[in-house]
């Protein structure tokens, strides 16, 4: 993936869209939802199991951790924004505007700060997957340590007048990318997502969603 590329933002409307979760990112339960101080370190270990369609029972080790806290409910929507991109761009380094965002989780106005500061702490945040991250390409469980986003690459405005001009782009882990374009992922209904109340609601329901495919 290095070298010159092209970038086009998602063109259909987004609205009709469902939104994908990444499975591995699915269960990895990585968002907290109380008000912690956004400057502490933050790290966690986590033991997820579940039982899959063959009803053999699974078994994930997570450690989650990060310079600035762990990540909040706008980061968790932000990332299934940006995981929903890679698989309708088909590419890792998806392009986007704050306003196409913003717009897709049917926010308000005047939210660009946010996203923008979420986009970086995603950026801060990593997973080491213990024996337990599938990737599709190998076929197998393996050991793997995920950055939410690798790079982030935030244009100048074009029109100082309009934040719409600003077109910008991250990079994801390339096994994670990977496993988005080759169909790893669940689908949320965007409706249902949105109408669901921030925070642990919507996780509980990217969860159950994730789970189903497993």
């Amino acid at each position: 993936m290095e070298g010159e590329q092209n970038f086009e933002v998602t063109s259909v409307d987004e609205n009709l869209l469902p939104f994908k979760t990444e499975l591995n990112m699915g269960l990895s339960m990585v968002f907290e939802y109380s008000k912690k101080a956004r400057n502490e370190r933050y790290e966690r270990s986590t033991v997820v199991g579940w039982f899959d369609k063959d009803k053999a029972f699974n078994r994930a080790e997570i450690v989650v951790s990060g310079p600035n806290g762990a990540p909040s409910a706008l980061d968790q929507d932000v990332l299934t924004v940006l995981m929903s991109m890679v698989v309708e761009q088909k590419n890792l380094v998806p392009g986007f505007t704050f306003a196409e965002i913003s717009n897709r989780l049917g926010m308000k106005k005047g939210n660009i700060k946010r996203i923008k500061e979420v986009i970086h702490r995603l950026m801060d945040i990593k997973i080491k997957f213990k024996d337990s991250f599938y990737s599709l390409q190998d076929q197998k469980f393996r050991e793997h340590t995920v950055h939410l986003i690798n790079s982030v690459d935030l244009k100048k405005r074009i029109d100082d007048h309009s934040c719409k001009s600003e077109f910008h782009t991250v990079r994801f882990d390339e096994r994670v990318g990977d496993n988005l374009i080759q169909g790893y992922y669940g689908l949320l209904d965007r409706n249902t997502y949105i109408a669901l109340p921030q925070g642990a609601v919507r996780r509980l329901y990217q969860i159950i969603e994730t789970r189903r495919k497993l």
